[in-house]
């Protein structure tokens, strides 16, 4: 085990392994509220930087219909990492939101790379239920391009769900 899959341990997930392309990649999965939420966590181990390249990627996809006040959030958050924090965006190849971070692992104390996983998964997840909710609005309102709702015609109690971060491995 080297000190990248060690660091990645502290996660609580059995017999982790990067795979020859230095990628790790895991499911996260619950249900809250009568909601599958299911994201995509991936890290890249770079041995020169002695850093870990996280993301996280969410299920639900951005729909063509974004209101302005979603896309300045979206956009304050996008220039986070020049202030140290975490960033947001969206790959070429899908419409998913990924939050992600690069961290420097070497002199970190224990619990470090839980926590900032943990930190991740907690944003996604936030912006997973934002864009579940604008799915659900474009849809109730009848707009083409609505994305793609985890729950179709489930609509969320009460217009939010109380957030519970996940870990990997963690089921419902």
């Amino acid at each position: 085990m080297d000190i990248f899959e060690e660091a990645f341990s502290e996660l609580g997930i059995e017999g982790i392994t990067f795979g020859d392309d230095n990628v790790l990649t895991c499911e996260l999965s619950r249900q809250e509220d009568g909601r599958d939420i299911v994201l995509s966590l991936s890290a890249y181990r770079d041995h020169q930087e002695m850093s870990l390249r996280l993301s996280v990627t969410t299920q639900n996809t951005l729909p063509d219909n974004v209101p302005g006040d979603w896309v300045v959030e979206f956009g304050e958050r996008a220039i986070e990492p020049f202030r140290g924090g975490f960033g947001i965006g969206v790959l070429p190849e899908c419409r998913n939101v990924t939050v992600y971070r690069n961290i420097i692992i070497s002199g970190k104390p224990k619990g470090f790379i839980k926590e900032a996983v943990g930190e991740l998964i907690e944003a996604a997840e936030e912006w997973d239920l934002k864009l579940y909710n604008l799915n659900q609005a474009n849809a109730g309102a009848g707009k083409p391009g609505a994305g793609n709702p985890s729950q179709p015609g489930k609509p969320q109690p009460g217009g939010a769900a109380t957030r519970r971060p996940m870990m990997p491995g963690q089921r419902g």
